[in-house]
C-alpha cells in the first residue's frame, strides 16, 4: 500500500514538471528575469603602486532579460521623453536579426522591459543589410530642431546610374553603374508620439561622399596605333585594350586586332587623360582620396548635425561628415609607431630605398562616442592607446591615457564606451569585463568576467559573456549591457560605493568642494587606500587652500605633481613668515665661523688644541679612510698609492662598499614622494642589496681573470681596494640627493638629476682610472679590459643561472623519485 502511495506521489510530481516544462515552452518570448552569479560582479581597482587589487563592489547584477527575442544584437542607446507630465527613459538595441533573415529594434522602456516591443527596419529601409552602429540625437540643423537615430551599415550597398550623352557613346562609352558600399541611415521621429517614421520621406541614406568626375569631351580625340610599327609611339602613355572597331575600319587587318587606342588632348597628345580606359567612364572620385575605403561601423552625431564615422579600414582617420553628408575632413588620426629600419632610411637613406619599405599604417577608428558637451570619444583595436577624448580641434584632451597596460590586457578587444554627465568613463571588453573611469582617465574600478571564466563551457551561466557587446548608463546610473552571441540584457545597479564617487566628482567639477569632501570622506570609510578617494579628498582641502590636510591624503594616493605643488606652497609660506629668522642665523653662523677661527689663530691654548687634533689625520687607519678623498683631486697618485700599499687597505676599502651599498639603497627607496617611483612594494629591498653586492663581487673577479690573461699587473686585492675607493662619488653625492629632496619641488628635480649624475658617472670615471692605474696600461689596453670584464660579467651570470636551473631541476626530480618511493612501500 505504501510502495502504491510513492508510485502515486512520483507521478503526480512527474506530471506537474511535465506541465510546467510544456507551459515554458509555448512561451518562447516571455521575460525571465535570473540573478546574476556574484562572480560577474567581482571587482578590482589598482593601489598606488599600480599593483591589482580587490576592492569594494561597485556595481551588483540586478536583472537578467534572456527572453525579450533578441537576435544578434549590435548596439544600444537610451532616449528620455515625456509622457503624460512624466520623464520616461527608453532603449533601443539594434539586431542584425541573423535567425531571422532581417534587421530589426527591440525599443523597451527601462522601467518595464517586458513591455517592449520591436521595429522591422530590415523591410522598411532599404539596401539595409548587417547594421553594427545605432546613435540616438536631438540636432539643430539650420534653426530647425530634429530628433534622429542614426543607423551604420559598412555591409549595406547602393548603386548609382550613369547614362552616357551621344558625345560619349562616340567614344564608346555606355551607360554606367557605380556601387557604393557602406551607408549611415538618417530616420526622423514623430514629435507627437515619438514613433520612428519608416517611409521614405523621412529615411535619408548617406553614402560614400564623392566629386563627379568631369564628362566634358569635347577637348578629347581617340588616336588608333599599331604598337608593332609605332612601339614609341605613346611615349610612356596609357594604353587601352579596347577594340578599337567602332572608330575606324581601316586598323583590321586580316581580321586581326593589332592596334590600340588612346584618350587624349587634341593637340597634346603627351597629355593623356583619366578619362580612359575607352568603353569606361570615370568612376566618381571619394572625396577623401581613392585609397580610402567607407566603411562605416558605428556613427555619433553632435548636437549641429556633424557626422563622426569609424570606418572599418580607414586608415586615414575618424570621417567627419556634415549634416547633408559632404566630407568635412578627417577629424583626428591615430598615431603610428615606425620601425627602426624604416626610421633609418627615411632620415639618412635615398627615396628609392624608402619607396621599397612598407610603412606601417594607423590603425583605423572601432568606436566613437560623442557626450552632452559634443566632445568627441575614440576606441582603437589594435593600437597602444585604446581610448582617447579631443577637444574641438582634434587633439588629445585626455589627462590620463587608458592603454592597454591601464586595461590590465594586451588582447581583449574592448567593444563599446559611454560616456556619463557627470564624465565618468565606461568601457567593455568582450570578454565580459567592464571599465569605470574617472574624467580625467584615472581608473576607478574594473569588473566582470574574465577570460578563464568567459569560456564556452560557461556559455549557460547567467552573467558570463561570450561577446560584451555594447553598454549604456541610464540617469539612475544603472550599467545595461547587451550579450551579441547569448542574446540577452543584464542590468547592474550601482552600490553606495559607487553611488559616493559619482556624488564626489560631480559635486567636485561644480566646485562643490564641501559636498565632494563629504562624499569623498564617504568613500574612504568604504575603502581606506582608495587611490581615487584619497586623491578626490586631496583636492577638495587643496582647492579649499587647507594645505597640510591636502598633504597627506596626496602621499596616500601618490599624486607626485599635486603633493608637489601642495608642498610647494607649504615652504612659500614658511619661507615668507620666517625669513627673517633665516636671516639672523645665516649672519650668527658665519659670524661664529670667523670668530672660532680668529680664536683658534690667536689664543694659545685653543692653538694647541688644534695642533694636537691635527696629528690625528697622521694615523694609518685615518689616512686609510680618507685616501679617497684626497683621490677626487689626484686620482692618479691615490690609485699608485694604492697599489704600492703606501695607503689604503682592505678594511678601509670594505667600508666603502658598505657605505656604498647604503648610499645606493637609499637612492633606491628613500626619496621625497614627488622623486620616489620605486616602493618596497615594488621591488623587494633584499634583491636590490644582493644585486648590488653581487655586481660588485663579479666584477672585481672578472676583472681580476681578464687583468691575469692580460698581462695586468693588480693583484686580486688591489682591484679589491681600488674598486672600493671608486664608489666615493655615489657615497657623497646620492646621500646628498636624498636629503635636499625633502625640501625640493618638481621644478628644482635638475639638482637631484645633477648629484646622481655627478656620483654615478663619477664612480664610473674612477673605476676607469683605477683600471688604467693599477694595471699599468695604456688608455686602448683599459678599454680592452673593460670590454672583456663586462663580457665576461655576463657569461658568468648566466652560468650561475643555468647552474642553478639545473640544480632545481635535479632537486624536483630527486623529490618525486623519493615520493614514488614512499608511495610504492605504503609509506604515506
Amino acid at each position: 500500500m505504501k510502495n502504491m502511495e510513492k508510485s502515486n506521489f512520483k507521478s503526480i510530481i512527474s506530471t506537474t514538471l511535465a506541465l510546467v516544462m510544456l507551459v515554458a515552452a509555448t512561451c518562447p518570448f516571455a521575460s525571465q528575469e535570473v540573478e546574476a552569479t556574484s562572480a560577474t560582479t567581482y571587482t578590482r581597482t589598482t593601489n598606488s603602486d599600480g599593483f591589482v587589487i580587490r576592492c569594494q563592489d561597485g556595481y551588483l547584477p540586478e536583472e537578467t532579460y534572456d527572453r525579450i527575442g533578441l537576435d544578434a544584437p549590435q548596439d544600444m542607446v537610451t532616449d528620455v521623453v515625456v509622457e503624460n507630465g512624466k520623464e520616461v527613459e527608453y532603449g533601443y538595441i539594434l539586431n542584425q536579426g541573423k535567425e531571422r533573415g532581417k534587421p530589426f529594434i527591440t525599443k523597451f522602456p527601462l522601467d518595464n522591459v517586458t513591455n517592449y516591443q520591436e521595429i522591422d527596419i530590415g523591410s522598411t529601409i532599404p539596401y539595409i543589410k548587417e547594421p553594427t552602429g545605432l546613435w540616438l540625437r536631438t540636432t539643430t540643423v539650420h534653426g530647425v530642431t530634429r530628433k534622429e537615430l542614426y543607423i551604420a551599415d559598412a555591409a549595406a550597398t547602393y548603386k548609382e546610374t550613369f547614362e552616357a550623352t551621344e558625345i560619349e557613346k562616340e567614344f564608346g562609352l555606355s551607360d554606367y553603374e557605380h556601387t557604393y558600399t557602406g551607408l549611415v541611415y538618417r530616420i526622423q521621429f514623430n514629435k507627437e508620439t515619438n514613433e520612428l517614421l519608416l517611409d521614405s520621406n523621412n529615411v535619408t541614406w548617406i553614402h560614400e561622399p564623392s566629386a563627379e568626375a568631369s564628362r566634358d569631351l569635347s577637348n578629347y580625340e581617340v588616336i588608333i596605333y599599331d604598337p608593332e610599327t609605332q612601339p614609341d609611339a605613346l611615349n610612356g602613355r596609357m594604353v587601352m585594350e579596347t577594340n578599337p572597331t567602332n572608330f575606324s575600319s581601316t586598323v583590321i587587318e586580316n581580321g586581326k586586332d593589332k592596334t590600340r587606342a588612346i584618350v587624349c588632348k587634341i593637340g597634346h597628345e603627351d597629355e593623356c587623360s583619366r578619362i580612359v580606359p575607352i568603353g569606361k567612364f570615370l568612376m566618381n572620385t571619394p572625396s577623401f582620396g581613392q585609397d580610402t575605403h567607407y566603411r562605416p561601423r558605428k556613427v555619433s552625431v553632435d548636437d549641429s548635425g556633424n557626422m563622426f564615422i569609424a570606418s572599418e579600414g580607414t586608415f586615414s582617420g575618424m570621417i567627419q561628415l556634415s549634416y547633408s553628408g559632404e566630407f568635412v575632413s578627417f577629424y583626428v588620426v591615430n598615431t603610428v609607431a615606425y620601425s627602426f629600419l624604416y626610421q633609418f632610411i627615411r632620415n639618412f637613406g635615398t627615396q628609392a630605398q624608402l619607396d621599397k619599405l612598407t610603412a606601417a599604417n594607423p590603425p583605423s577608428f572601432s568606436n566613437v562616442f560623442i557626450d552632452k558637451e559634443n566632445l568627441v570619444y575614440s576606441v582603437t583595436h589594435n593600437h597602444t592607446v585604446v581610448f582617447d577624448k579631443y577637444s574641438t580641434g582634434g587633439s588629445s584632451i585626455l589627462e590620463t591615457p587608458i592603454n592597454l597596460v591601464t586595461l590590465q590586457t594586451d588582447q581583449m578587444t574592448v567593444t563599446d564606451s559611454f560616456v556619463t554627465e557627470q564624465g565618468l568613463i565606461f568601457l567593455t571588453l568582450k570578454t565580459g569585463l567592464i571599465y569605470v573611469f574617472a574624467p580625467n582617465g584615472s581608473l576607478i574600478f574594473f569588473f566582470g568576467s574574465t577570460p578563464n571564466v568567459s569560456s564556452s563551457s560557461n556559455t549557460d551561466i547567467v552573467g558570463f559573456f561570450n561577446n560584451l557587446q555594447s553598454l549604456v548608463v541610464d540617469d539612475d546610473n544603472r550599467i545595461w549591457v547587451i550579450d551579441g552571441e547569448g542574446g540577452y540584457l543584464q542590468t547592474f545597479t550601482p552600490t553606495a560605493y559607487a553611488n559616493s564617487i559619482i556624488t564626489a566628482i560631480t559635486s567636485f567639477n561644480d566646485q562643490q568642494y564641501e559636498v565632494s569632501r563629504d562624499a569623498w570622506e564617504q568613500v574612504l570609510r568604504y575603502d581606506s587606500l582608495s587611490v581615487l578617494g584619497n586623491d578626490g579628498l586631496g583636492k577638495a582641502y587643496y582647492y579649499d587652500q587647507e594645505y597640510g590636510e591636502s598633504l597627506k591624503y596626496f602621499a596616500v594616493s601618490k599624486n607626485r605633481t599635486l603633493y608637489s605643488n601642495v608642498f610647494w606652497e607649504q615652504r612659500n609660506d614658511y619661507l615668507q613668515q620666517n625669513l627673517g629668522t633665516f636671516i639672523i642665523i645665516l649672519i650668527s653662523v658665519v659670524a661664529v665661523f670667523f670668530g672660532l677661527k680668529l680664536l683658534f689663530k690667536h689664543n694659545k691654548k685653543l692653538k694647541t688644541v688644534k695642533q694636537k687634533a691635527s696629528k690625528i689625520k697622521d694615523f694609518r687607519w685615518v689616512k686609510d679612510l680618507t685616501v679617497g678623498f684626497r683621490m677626487i683631486t689626484k686620482p692618479n697618485d691615490t690609485f699608485y698609492e694604492l697599489k704600492s700599499n703606501r695607503r689604503g687597505s682592505v678594511w678601509a676599502a670594505t667600508i666603502y662598499y658598505i657605505l656604498g651599498i647604503v648610499a645606493f639603497m637609499l637612492n633606491t627607496y628613500c626619496y621625497a614622494l614627488p622623486f620616489q617611483y620605486i616602493t618596497t612594494n615594488t621591488l623587494n629591498p633584499s634583491t636590490v642589496f644582493f644585486a648590488v653586492l653581487a655586481v660588485l663581487a663579479v666584477f672585481v673577479l672578472c676583472n681580476y681573470l681578464v687583468s691575469a690573461i692580460n698581462d695586468g699587473e693588480g693583484t686580486f686585492l688591489d682591484i679589491y681596494k681600488f674598486t672600493g675607493y671608486s664608489l666615493l662619488p655615489m657615497i657623497i653625492c646620492l646621500p646628498i640627493g636624498v636629503g635636499i629632496s625633502y625640501g625640493l619641488t618638481l621644478n628644482e628635480e635638475v639638482v637631484i638629476t645633477l648629484l646622481k649624475t655627478i656620483g654615478f658617472w663619477g664612480t664610473g670615471i674612477y673605476l676607469v682610472i683605477g683600471i688604467l692605474e693599477t694595471h699599468n696600461y695604456t688608455f686602448g689596453q683599459t678599454v680592452k679590459n673593460i670590454l672583456l670584464t663586462i663580457i665576461f660579467m655576463v657569461l658568468f651570470i648566466i652560468i650561475c643561472m643555468v647552474v642553478v636551473i639545473m640544480v632545481d631541476q635535479i632537486k624536483t626530480f630527486i623529490e618525486t623519485i623519493w615520493k614514488e618511493v614512499k608511495l610504492r612501500v605504503g609509506w604515506y
